[in-house]
């Protein structure tokens, strides 16, 4: 009977995490968004990613987008639904292998609520399926698994947590900073047990072991990638887009991101201030309490420290080492980076919530009754409201959206960009027009040209990231713009000065190779001449 509840709990759990996801199904695509769909449905048709569509991304979020809309469609919801899918089988997972990190089941069921629908309740249009919210995944599942490993010694473990690490890199080899951390706590955690044991296992033993393994791991999901990029013989290419490009980009250019990087950095500190909160209670709580009340407060914090468990001490280094990679992406710094820490924080706040119970309410006098275990829920509950206020005008503004897309498959976009998808819309009307010339085009600006047009770019160069183009990004340009001839260009009026001044050379041969046959307050467009 009591596993029977337990499991009607975890569907419970699930049905709510689906019904603070659902709402994200009609959430509008951002610029990044539509050029993932765009390049994907690109590679879907044959197109090879750095040689036809060039983003200095790494494969792993071209492989999502390219899933969800093989399955579901390259659209709005078919992206969107893959991506809930995704996560809901996350929260599965989290109820799973949490099972005995909790002391108590209410804590566990709590979990998939503080991640998977703490992830839905502050994203908008720009944060959705984005690289750092979608590794979390199997950064987790790199770090359970080798934690795993130390409970049987069996070696499919390691081997598993190198296969998910292997999945992190796919996304951003950055992220090899955080799990690494993983492998190291795993082998100090191992090494430590077997000189308990007096196993014979010697340092160098257990370290090429977890090593040997870990990379075997890795290989399986990098190897179809590398097979890929070697086919289609880009290597060259590839190494320069993941090593070269970045480091010369940090190196040349000079603009000051540090706007960017307060920005960021205050809208974490806003949407996280619930999590942030609670877990730091919780930790001075733990340090500064103990059940061992004979102990004096220096051995009190000490022993609570020898006490902490490693699921914890992962995620506070996954806390730690990702700021560390955040704050090394100097080029970048979006808010979207900050979802990188939504599944330690809620992990960690959860455990900070069990840990107030345990040391303060749990078995006192004045919290015996129900009506004060209410309280303490009702207390959490407020504290949370911040974070999941959006969560509740989401369902309320999208409830007619669901209810109508499933009786009449008509999609209705709602997010922060619905009026850019107004404004492009009416800017490519004529595109659409029978009589207008047929064939691909160019964008610098806006890709959300690209997908309602439903005509793809004509060239690799990236007209979104114009401001990071360096000297051998713009001859690229140039040279396909010869080479190839979209029969239209567009160019968003903010880039079009950047252009000018970083290679005036593009402008003049636009101007005379194409007409000008459109301008407006936000967009220039040329069409090729005869």
């Amino acid at each position: 009977m009591g596993e029977l509840k337990n499991k009607l709990l975890y569907l419970l759990v699930l049905l709510l995490c689906l019904i603070i996801g659902l709402p994200n199904l009609f959430e509008t695509f951002s610029g990044d968004q539509a050029l993932f769909t765009v390049y994907a449905q690109e590679i879907s048709k044959g197109a090879v990613l750095y040689r036809d569509v060039w983003d200095v991304k790494q494969p792993g979020i071209f492989i999502f987008y390219l899933l969800a809309g093989k399955l579901f469609g390259f659209t709005e919801i078919g992206i969107h639904f893959f991506e809930l899918l995704y996560f809901l089988t996350f929260a599965a997972i989290l109820l799973l292998t949490l099972k005995d990190y909790f002391h108590n089941n209410l804590f566990l069921l709590i979990t998939p609520i503080l991640t998977v629908g703490f992830y839905y309740s502050i994203c908008e249009s720009l944060h959705l399926t984005q690289t750092e919210g979608l590794v979390g995944v199997p950064i987790y599942l790199t770090m359970w698994a080798s934690i795993k490993y130390l409970d049987s010694y069996q070696r499919k473990w390691l081997f598993l947590s190198g296969l998910f690490g292997g999945c992190v890199i796919l996304f951003k080899q950055i992220f090899l900073l955080i799990i690494l951390c993983f492998w190291l706590t795993t082998f100090i955690a191992s090494f430590v047990k077997s000189r308990k044991e007096s196993s014979g296992k010697s340092f160098f033993f257990l370290l090429l072991q977890t090593a040997l393994l870990v990379a075997l791991g890795m290989i399986l999901p990098v190897l179809p990638v590398a097979i890929y990029i070697i086919r289609h013989n880009e290597l060259d290419l590839f190494l320069y887009t993941t090593f070269v490009y970045p480091n010369q980009a940090i190196a040349t250019l000079t603009e000051n991101r540090t706007s960017f990087l307060i920005t960021g950095l205050r809208w974490f500190l806003i949407k996280f201030v619930s999590l942030l909160f609670l877990t730091t209670l919780g930790t001075v709580i733990y340090l500064f309490t103990s059940k061992e009340t004979d102990k004096g407060f220096i051995k009190k914090i000490i022993f609570n420290l020898r006490q902490v468990n490693l699921i914890t001490v992962n995620m506070v280094l996954w806390l730690v080492v990702g700021f560390v990679v955040v704050l090394l992406q100097r080029l970048s710094w979006w808010e979207y980076h900050y979802l990188l820490f939504v599944v330690p924080l809620g992990i960690l706040t959860v455990k900070s919530i069990e840990t107030i119970w345990e040391r303060i309410f749990e078995n006192r006098e004045f919290f015996i009754h129900s009506s004060r275990k209410v309280a303490f829920a009702l207390l959490i509950a407020v504290l949370l409201v911040p974070s999941f206020y959006r969560t509740v005008r989401k369902i309320r503004d999208n409830s007619g959206n669901v209810v109508s897309f499933i009786k009449t498959s008509q999609y209705t976009p709602k997010g922060e960009t619905s009026s850019e998808y107004k404004r492009v819309k009416d800017e490519i009307a004529f595109l659409l027009e029978p009589n207008t010339r047929s064939g691909k085009i160019f964008v610098v600006g806006q890709p959300l040209f690209y997908y309602f047009s439903k005509r793809p770019p004509a060239i690799s160069s990236n007209g979104w990231m114009p401001e990071f183009f360096l000297r051998k990004q713009w001859q690229q340009l140039n040279e396909e713009i010869v080479e190839k001839k979209p029969v239209f260009v567009f160019i968003d009026h903010y880039l079009f000065d950047l252009i000018k001044k970083e290679s005036p050379d593009t402008i003049t041969l636009i101007e005379a190779r194409y007409r000008l046959r459109g301008k407006n307050s936000h967009t220039a467009s040329y069409e090729i001449t005869p």
